[in-house]
């Protein structure tokens, strides 16, 4: 997709409609997540292309909407959660080192 050479202003209505027809394919959840995290990730868009994204979105019929919108919270969420993740990760390493530390110190 990035080597589309789409102009800047289309960005956003590429990815709605590339949603679009994900979710008419029917496909099982992991594949669907598959691909979905593909566009998302190659066609990731800026605050004001987001914007046009969700203008874009809601010209759709109501079904495909509530479809895409399912797909765009799933990235959320996993986005979310590799956010808790790092937080966790960080907190452990930081223990690690006060006890490290500690210990040098005693």
């Amino acid at each position: 997709m990035a080597k589309m050479k789409m102009a800047t202003e289309d960005r956003a209505k590429v990815k709605a409609q590339c949603l679009r027809l994900l979710v008419t394919l029917k496909l099982d959840p992991a594949r669907m997540q598959l691909i979905s995290g593909f566009v998302d990730t190659y066609l990731n868009l800026n605050p004001v292309e987001e914007t046009a994204f969700q203008s874009e979105v809601r010209t759709f019929q109501s079904e495909e909407q509530e479809d895409i919108m399912q797909i765009v919270t799933s990235w959320m969420k996993q986005g979310i959660e590799q956010g808790i993740e790092q937080g966790i990760t960080r907190e452990k390493d930081l223990v690690i080192r006060q006890q490290s530390a500690k210990n040098r110190s005693n």
